[in-house]
């Protein structure tokens, strides 16, 4: 993790404390095993009422995206 920050320039004292002491493991692993219980296994996923939307065609069409939401019921 340390090598990944330094090579994209973090290199502050704040970011060295939070990965020396593992601030963030659990938090990870929580989300991590969360998205695997919801089969959510790529950025970005949006589920209306438990259904995937289309990444292919609902994502980035917003009429369809708005019509995807309305058909799942979201006002």
């Amino acid at each position: 993790m340390k090598r990944l920050g330094d090579s994209i320039g973090l290199k502050s004292a704040a970011f060295e404390k939070c990965v020396t002491d593992g601030t963030y493991v659990d938090w990870t692993k929580n989300v991590a095993d969360a998205s695997a219980k919801a089969n959510v296994n790529g950025t970005p996923t949006v589920k209306v009422n438990g259904k995937d939307l289309d990444r292919n065609t609902e994502y980035m069409d917003p009429v369809k995206f708005k019509a995807a939401l309305a058909t799942g019921g979201v006002k």
